[in-house]
């Protein structure tokens, strides 16, 4: 029986060095596997993000959310107001993974205000791809552990395990893509020179369905705010008309209804060619317009 334990146990040591191994050299080596993120290695602006955050300080203003959160809130124009502020968004974030930087950040920054964008897209989704964004780009790996573990499939296992061992050999390593057509903005914002949408443009039809899980996160994350004591309000971000009219609402404006919430749909006009680069997210005419009047309604609900 000893003997046996003996042998399971350098079973296990043997894989547990030869498997992660293994993936690495055929990713590296561009065999596509099937159940590893082909874009693994190609940080984005999430990257800067996260390392500006470790050591920004404390804000007035935290924005939270998807790809609406950073190319939608601009916190040049808020520092122009007086108010200091980051932008902790990334790309398809849902309540899930807002809730691990929440927990990560919120007590670094302290802000006073905290801005979460919501939408029924990413209240509708699993949030892997989120997941797989942050295991990517974040190189503090305490993150990105939680991140992998708290998503516990094979995909995301495998991706982390080869992110690890890419930043430990900096073998494979992509450098952030940051040029003038895809600026990243100190705070945060990521500033896309793409000036126009054609309404013409195809659109699927999509049908969201609230996902239960999202709900109860988006609760949590409510929760940690308030206990921080900052105060929080849900901001749906503008998207065009024509692909607003698409969302099956689905009730969605009900789960806000004991919080502050806005859904700037319904109270801007923008233009779907003149303030959009694609369908659902604003150039700067429609980021300037938005943030302009997101700070009014700010200063309306009383909550700086």
């Amino acid at each position: 029986m000893r003997k046996f334990f003996k042998q399971a146990i350098y079973f296990v040591l043997i894989l547990s060095i030869s498997y992660p191994l293994t993936i690495f050299f055929l990713f590296v080596n561009n065999i596509k596997l099937p159940n590893v993120y082909n874009y693994g290695l190609i940080r984005t602006h999430l990257s800067l993000r996260l390392q500006e955050a470790e050591n920004f300080g404390v804000v007035d203003i935290l924005f939270l959310g998807s790809s609406h959160a950073y190319r939608g809130f601009d916190t040049r124009f808020f520092n122009e107001k007086g108010y200091t502020c980051f932008n902790l968004g990334s790309s398809a974030q849902t309540p899930k993974q807002t809730l691990l930087l929440v927990k990560e950040y919120l007590y670094k920054f302290k802000p006073k205000l905290v801005v979460q964008e919501v939408n029924p897209m990413y209240l509708s989704s699993k949030g892997l791809e989120s997941t797989l964004d942050i295991i990517r780009n974040d190189s503090s790996h305490k993150l990105k552990f939680k991140t992998m573990w708290n998503s516990a499939n094979m995909l995301t296992f495998n991706s982390y395990l080869v992110s690890v061992l890419s930043s430990l050999t900096s073998i494979g390593r992509r450098d952030v893509s940051n040029d003038e057509a895809d600026l990243y903005i100190s705070g945060g914002f990521s500033l896309k020179k793409k000036r126009f949408h054609s309404p013409f443009q195809y659109q699927s039809n999509s049908q969201y369905e609230i996902r239960e899980e999202q709900v109860d996160y988006l609760s949590q994350v409510h929760k940690e705010i308030e206990n921080s004591g900052a105060k929080v309000v849900f901001i749906e971000a503008p998207v065009t008309r024509k692909f607003y009219r698409q969302y099956a609402r689905l009730d969605f404006e009900e789960l806000f209804k004991d919080w502050d919430y806005v859904n700037f749909n319904e109270k801007i006009i923008l233009n779907d060619s003149l303030d959009f680069y694609d369908s659902h997210h604003m150039n700067m005419n429609g980021v300037r317009k938005f943030n302009d009047l997101l700070i009014k309604k700010l200063k309306n609900l009383n909550s700086f």
